[in-house]
């Protein structure tokens, strides 16, 4: 009876346990889904004010918000690499609110009083930074490049998820954001330097490119598909970029989910490149070598493809083949007899069939630059008009 009487007190015990566990659990949960508030370290009290009310916090309210400051040095530690001390600044002024959302609703971003990033430029950064599923608004008190901004995005996410980001992964997001900059500064664009980086990414993660001749190949099929000029720097920088985020095993359907506006705008965008490029190309050279091969075990006589099928030769045209046949023998008769008539003393009328072989080509050889341009849709690349021009000119020639 004792020892039943003590077992009756540790289950209760045990109970008693479990129950407030769970209870414990929702409360951690909640704390968890509180919006996080990154604060310019540097800001004066004024400052503070103004970027509070353009991020919609009431001040009186901080405690709703796990609430982190980014100082100037932060800063450094992240940029100093990549961009200028003078664009750095000496005071961290820029802030971002993070609201995390439900799963798969992707990256939503939003800028005010920023100079330098975009909204797409800290979309395709924090993606690569490994960031998921959130609301991003970014303020600052006035005009500012707002560099603190994507620091202060990293140092929350990484409170809000309670796991650190990698280096490489803080690293390329921050490389990203600038080289981003710069193309869109170069082409003059920012839109289409937004684009070009993810379309590149995307090609880069998807195939598995990490090859430097690889990934430029990924570049420039990117660029021309886009109708963008990169100078060799820019192109470059790209190259250098891509190689990085290569090492980071991102997962290329994350990366769509969580801007899929954006994906969805390049879906119609394909690119061959890499290994699948030269599997197509072998096949292509396979294709032409067997076509060659029987266009010259029949004589050279129409398509060698329609010459091998094994498809069933209806009565019809049956009857056709044999008519053809006939014209044929037709044809070798009347040949035996120019033969046997060339074969006398020259005539007159010999020199008459010198200028047949110095006709004009045929007019299906004369079409064939015309119908260029109407092949497809798609841009063409000034390099690849240049091609065009030339093929045109030595087929007039």
């Amino acid at each position: 009876m004792i020892l039943s009487k003590r077992l009756k007190q540790v289950l209760a015990l045990v109970l008693s346990l479990t129950v407030l566990t769970s209870l414990a659990i929702p409360v951690a949960a909640d704390a968890d889904t509180r919006p996080f508030l990154s604060l310019g370290k540097e800001q004066s009290d004024q400052e503070r004010q103004t970027v509070l009310e353009l991020l919609g916090v009431d001040p009186d309210n901080l405690d709703d918000y796990n609430v982190l400051y980014v100082s100037n040095q932060d800063e450094h530690d992240y940029l100093s690499s990549y961009m200028s001390e003078s664009l750095i600044g000496t005071r961290a002024l820029s802030s971002v609110l993070i609201v995390p959302t439900e799963e798969g609703t992707g990256i939503q971003v939003t800028c005010q009083n920023i100079n330098y990033c975009t909204p797409g430029m800290y979309r395709n950064a924090l993606i690569t930074a490994g960031i998921t599923d959130a609301n991003v608004k970014v303020a600052a008190p006035f005009n500012l490049p707002g560099t603190a901004a994507l620091v202060g995005a990293m140092k929350s996410y990484e409170a809000m998820t309670g796991e650190p980001l990698s280096d490489e992964s803080k690293d390329a997001a921050t490389n990203e954001l600038i080289v981003t900059g710069d193309v869109g500064d170069s082409i003059g664009d920012m839109e289409k330097a937004e684009e070009l980086m993810a379309l590149v990414k995307q090609e880069v993660v998807e195939k598995d490119a990490n090859d430097e001749n690889e990934i430029g190949d990924v570049v420039d099929k990117a660029a021309d598909a886009l109708e963008v000029q990169l100078s060799d720097e820019d192109r470059q920088l790209i190259i250098d970029l891509m190689k990085k985020i290569a090492d980071l095993d991102l997962n290329i359907d994350s990366i769509k989910q969580q801007a899929q506006d954006l994906y969805d705008k390049l879906s119609d965008i394909n690119i061959d490149t890499g290994f699948f490029a030269s599997i197509g190309q072998f096949f292509s050279d396979l294709w032409n070598a067997i076509v060659e091969f029987f266009t010259n075990l029949f004589g050279g006589g129409g398509d060698a493809s329609s010459q091998v099928s094994s498809e069933p030769v209806s009565s019809e045209a049956s009857s056709e083949t044999e008519s053809q046949a006939e014209s044929s023998n037709a044809a070798e008769q009347d040949d035996t007899s120019s033969k046997q008539e060339s074969s006398r003393p020259a005539s007159s009328a010999a020199p008459s069939k010198a200028p047949v072989a110095e006709e004009p080509t045929s007019s299906s050889g004369d079409e064939t630059p015309s119908k260029a341009p109407v092949q497809s849709e798609e841009p063409v690349s000034s390099q690849n008009a240049e091609q065009q021009t030339e093929v045109s000119s030595q087929a007039a020639a």
